[in-house]
C-alpha cells in the first residue's frame, strides 16, 4: 500500500504483527519486542517512502495482464527513477507475463539493492512482491 498514491496509514500494532484486531479509539499497550523482523521491514519501507519523490508525487501507470492475480504498475515522475511494483495478490504460486518495458531488463530492488534480470515471464511465490527500478 505504501507504493500507491497518498500518505501511508499504519494501524496501531500493525508494525509488530498483532494477530488481534485493535480498536483505534482505545489505548492499547504495544509489545515493541514482538516480531523484530517485521518491524525492520516496516522501518525500511517507511524510510524508502520518506526519501522517495516518485512515491510522494509520481503518477501511477497500471498494466493489464492476463493473470488477474498479479498486479503490475509503475510509479513515474519526470526527473526521477521510475519504480516498478509487481505483486502476487494470491496465496498460490503464479506466473505472469511482464510488460514489454520490463522484459529482458536488469533491475534492482529498491530496498535490498539485489539485482534481477527479467525474462518474458515472472514466477512469484504466494504474496511475493518486488519493488524495482530498471538499471
Amino acid at each position: 500500500m505504501m507504493t500507491l498514491p497518498g500518505i501511508p496509514f499504519i494501524y496501531q500494532g500493525q508494525e509488530v504483527g498483532y494477530p488481534v484486531k485493535i480498536n483505534l479509539f482505545e489505548k492499547f499497550k504495544i509489545d515493541w519486542s514482538a516480531n523484530p523482523d517485521l518491524q525492520k521491514w516496516y522501518g525500511e519501507m517507511l524510510n524508502y517512502y520518506e526519501t522517495s519523490t516518485v512515491l510522494k508525487r509520481g503518477i501511477v501507470a497500471q498494466f493489464d495482464g492476463e493473470n488477474k492475480k498479479v498486479l503490475i504498475y509503475q510509479r513515474q515522475l519526470l526527473g526521477a527513477h521510475s519504480l516498478w511494483v509487481i505483486v502476487n495478490t494470491s496465496n498460490a504460486d503464479v506466473t505472469a507475463t511482464l510488460p514489454v518495458a520490463l522484459q529482458a531488463k536488469k533491475m534492482q530492488d529498491v530496498i535490498t539493492h539485489e539485482g534481477m534480470v527479467t525474462e518474458k515471464e515472472i514466477k512469484l511465490r504466494p504474496f511475493e512482491y518486488h519493488m524495482m527500478r530498471v538499471e
